[in-house]
């Protein structure tokens, strides 16, 4: 995966110090924001996804697909595993037509073998929104989605990227828009807009390492090896932290036995999810609406504003 490609020279981390932010971005893939004082990144990902039904599980499903590492070692989880997600062989070759059925069967054995070997590129291995509780989610065709907005400044970085091609024409989404934003002190914004027609349910999904401890609309982790750090989010409803024991196999540079899973989900023809990381452990975290399209987050000693910028939120075109 590509957060294993990453070399940060050894040093300590030092949380608070302001950082000279930099970063890439390339318009059909991804893009990054690097931050060289606590050697974070945060990365956001839409690149291609496979035509193959034989590489599924190489080439992910990943519309907005975010990773985060801190200290150079990786913070949210991505990698390889079988057969771990909540849904059935059945379930996942729903899409196929008699004639692709018959032609995994040939080449696997059964659809159940296909099946499970495709799990870590379905839509349900990525930290992402997924729709209508369809963890085994892919398109037949290989879709990618597109940046669509970027500025670079020396106090904040902020990158948006919109995927909904991903979701047509299953679903009738008319936006899938994830904007991802850090600033020189290293605290990072994750803020999704997904529009669509009708109503469905929207599940926002992320996996981390485990050591984490839930507090009202707040996560507060300690790693295996000391790294802290503070999630917080605007309350949508519920919130599910999981254990997942065989996602990602530590073969692929993960340091952890399994990860734990993040979510919780909003109803309705428009969902839209605030979430803040800080790279310490933080009290008393909260997030509020400033205005339309920008908050504002406060914790004891600090706060931490975002606003979306116009091109990021601007109407997108209609589904066909």
């Amino acid at each position: 995966r590509m957060w294993a490609l990453i070399y940060w020279p050894e040093q300590s981390v030092e949380n608070r110090k302001p950082s000279t932010l930099s970063g890439w971005s390339l318009p059909q893939t991804g893009a990054a924001i690097d931050d060289p004082v606590r050697r974070a990144r945060l990365m956001l990902a839409w690149d291609k996804s496979s035509p193959w039904l034989q590489a599924i599980g190489r080439a992910q499903v990943n519309p907005n697909h975010v990773l985060y590492e801190l200290d150079g070692k990786p913070i949210f989880a991505d990698g390889m595993a079988q057969g771990f997600l909540e849904t059935t062989p059945e379930q996942i070759a729903a899409p196929l037509n008699p004639a692709q059925r018959e032609l995994i069967a040939q080449q696997y054995g059964s659809i159940a073998c296909w099946a499970n070997a495709q799990h870590p590129g379905l839509i349900g291995a990525a930290n992402t929104v997924f729709v209508d509780n369809d963890l085994g989610y892919f398109p037949l065709t290989a879709k990618h989605g597109q940046l669509c907005f970027e500025k670079r400044s020396a106090d904040q970085h902020v990158v948006a990227a919109e995927c909904v091609d991903y979701f047509l024409p299953k679903y009738d989404l008319t936006r899938a828009q994830r904007t991802i934003a850090m600033n020189a002190a290293g605290v990072c914004w994750i803020v999704d807009d997904y529009r669509a027609a009708r109503r469905h349910r929207f599940t926002w999904q992320l996996y981390l390492r485990p050591g984490g401890t839930l507090s009202d609309n707040m996560l507060n982790m300690k790693t295996s090896d000391g790294q802290e750090l503070t999630l917080a989010w605007i309350s949508v409803g519920p919130v599910e932290l999981d254990r997942i024991e065989s996602f990602p196999e530590r073969k692929m540079a993960w340091p952890d036995h399994g990860s734990e899973r993040l979510r919780f989900a909003m109803n309705g023809d428009r969902a839209q999810f605030v979430v803040c990381l800080l790279p310490w452990r933080a009290k008393n975290v909260k997030i509020r609406t400033a205005d339309t399209d920008s908050w504002r987050v406060e914790w004891d000693g600090g706060s931490d504003a975002l606003e979306l910028p116009e091109a990021a939120v601007e109407k997108r075109p209609e589904a066909p």
